[in-house]
């Protein structure tokens, strides 16, 4: 009776830190086509692209969508672009809590640029990678937790790339060496909860840009699609609820790009931590989605025919802003380490399982050190049913073993090399 009351006890406080997350934060990428006065694109002007009506625009979406962070990319490179989307835009009708950070950029005239609500975040430091056309830019924050003054809080890296355009080899080879220098950069920074969104300007899924952040050597430091749906995205139809450009279908509208929506540019991509929720922030990957886009727009235009996924001033302002759509995305986020965590995991080890559990249990832990595990499963109520060993190597390991048992609840114990306990709640 003793061990199955200590089991019970043991699994309230594995569900209280495994299984609750302290808030959902939400994610918009949005490329928003020459928000500058200095565009290299000659036919975006005052008249065609109009900075005041574009504010217009934008405040509309930002308004409908709430995000808590929100990365763009072509902005003019100077401050005072930034300062006057968080002016006229996001700090407007009683806001007041949004904040960006300077960006490093080259020759270009347009840059990448992250804005965050200060009341979730704050800046820890960021970094970029040079390339030849658009710099990539990095920025770490840090989560405003309750126990931040004890340090514990989480930390995302949010990455915001603008890749080659082209369909051209030449342009492939140029958006292959851009993810190239950043993959090498992220090795040299180390494993982390990196989140990496932009216009990757790429087909499918093995364009050389986009193919080299899905299928980098090093799984520890690869590229999950939260939706999984790895496939030749352009001119096809079966993506057709993927596509982020363009909003219009004709080539009448100076600036913007035509033909209707045949293309996933657009993408919020996320490190195995992220994934798996290793390290105190999850994707929710059902929430992934491409705002205005109804799935019905293949070749045609976000307004004809009639699309009814937001209200209309918000669809009105998708079509006038740019010729992209912004993709979104919420995490969980752990904002508050409980002390009781640590009498459930060991600090060297992390684990998750997926649940709910089916005929298989998908198992995906982080190891600091090459070592052999032991798991062991027990019922809610304390019967041993089952054990298991595997060698695991340092870093992201994943696996799965069969689950033959009926529908309830489940511990699964796993004891490292030290003979630390982590104990996880399952559900069937």
């Amino acid at each position: 009776m003793k061990t199955k009351l200590t089991l019970s006890f043991l699994s309230f406080f594995v569900f209280t830190c495994n299984g609750l997350f302290a808030d959902t934060i939400r994610l918009m990428q949005y490329n928003l086509m020459y928000y500058t006065n200095n565009a290299d694109y000659t036919d975006c002007d005052e008249n065609t692209n109009n900075l005041d009506q574009k504010d217009l625009y934008l405040k509309q979406i930002i308004k409908y969508a709430q995000p808590d962070v929100f990365c763009v990319n072509e902005i003019g490179k100077e401050n005072e672009y930034a300062e006057r989307i968080l002016n006229n835009v996001l700090n407007q009708d009683g806001v007041n809590y949004y904040a960006t950070i300077p960006t490093v950029n080259s020759w270009s005239t347009i840059a990448n640029r992250i804005f965050y609500d200060t009341r979730k975040f704050r800046f820890k430091t960021g970094f970029y990678v040079s390339t030849p056309i658009i710099y990539i830019n990095g920025y770490k924050l840090y989560y405003n937790s309750e126990n931040l003054q004890q340090g514990d809080t989480t930390y995302l890296t949010f990455i915001v790339v603008h890749l080659k355009a082209g369909s051209y080899d030449g342009n492939e080879t140029t958006r292959y060496e851009q993810t190239l220098d950043l993959m090498n950069r992220l090795e040299r920074m180390g494993q982390d909860n990196y989140i990496l969104s932009g216009d990757f300007n790429c087909y499918g899924h093995l364009d050389s840009g986009v193919a080299n952040v899905l299928y980098w050597d090093n799984m520890n430091y690869r590229f999950h699609d939260p939706l999984n749906q790895l496939g030749e995205w352009g001119s096809n139809e079966d993506y057709a609820a993927l596509h982020t450009q363009s909003t219009h279908s004709g080539s009448e509208d100076a600036c913007f790009s035509g033909g209707g929506m045949d293309d996933r540019f657009d993408l919020i991509l996320v490190s195995p931590y992220v994934y798996y929720g290793l390290r105190g922030v999850k994707s929710i990957n059902s929430s992934y989605r491409a705002l205005g886009q109804d799935g019905n727009r293949y070749n045609k235009s976000l307004l004809n025919p009639l699309n009814n996924s937001v209200p209309n001033n918000v669809l009105v302002s998708l079509y006038g802003n740019s010729d992209h759509l912004p993709v979104m995305m919420d995490f969980e986020i752990e904002g508050k380490l409980l002390s009781v965590c640590d009498n459930a995991q060991s600090s060297a080890l992390k684990a998750r399982v997926v649940n709910p559990v089916r005929d298989d249990m998908e198992i995906i832990l982080e190891s600091p050190m090459t070592q052999n595990l032991e798991f062991r499963l027990f019922s809610i109520e304390g019967k041993f049913l089952q054990a298991f060993q595997h060698n695991v190597s340092p870093g992201i390991n994943q696996f799965v073993e069969s689950f033959s048992y009926p529908a309830g609840a489940y511990i699964l114990q796993i004891i490292d090399s030290k003979k630390q306990t982590t104990s996880i709640k399952l559900f069937k």
